[in-house]
């Protein structure tokens, strides 16, 4: 699976907010922009149940119209890029931080192209994940419109990530709504 050229199908033309995770999954039938994932699509579900959704009931409904959902983040000039390319899931989170911040300049070129060419002064960024967050942070944030000046967790299966995920992006809803 090409997931670049999949992700691209979801670029939309203006991008209101970027969002940075960190890196696509080891297994490609579990990427994001993928519409037919079946398990572990943790950060689609919780992307989409705190932009759009109202009870927790939704969960699977997400998941069974995520080609619907894909196109309506499209439509509202959401998009997700990853923080790098690939990265070793059996790496602590420390190695994934020095990961990112070697990244960084070239993923920051990359930010900037995007949004010369789909954006403008006023696209939001939004770090999500602890590693993300300490490795771009400090290098970002003169030079973007970083609207979270604090860790977003990523929302994997534990319940307390969750939580952490959600009470973030609580904060960056009400943000993008202002």
């Amino acid at each position: 699976m090409d997931v670049e050229a999949l992700r691209k199908q979801y670029l939309p033309s203006k991008i209101k907010v970027l969002f940075i995770a960190e890196a696509k999954p080891d297994a490609d039938d579990r990427f994001f922009y993928y519409d037919k994932v079946k398990t572990r699509d943790y950060l689609y579900l919780h992307m989409m149940y705190a932009l759009y959704c109202k009870t927790a009931d939704d969960m699977q409904y997400l998941r069974d119209h995520k080609a619907e959902f894909l196109n309506r983040f499209k439509r509202d000039g959401y998009y997700l890029v990853d923080a790098v390319d690939e990265i070793d899931s059996k790496m602590k989170s420390p190695q994934r931080t020095r990961a990112i911040k070697a990244n960084a300049n070239k993923k920051i070129v990359e930010v900037r192209e995007l949004l010369d060419k789909h954006g403008d002064q006023n696209t939001k960024v939004v770090l999500i994940k602890a590693t993300v967050f300490d490795g771009l942070y400090d290098l970002m944030k003169s030079d973007f419109n970083i609207i979270n000046d604090f860790k977003i967790y990523f929302p994997s299966s534990h319940k307390k990530n969750v939580e952490n995920f959600l009470e973030g992006m609580r904060s960056v809803v009400l943000e993008l709504h202002r």
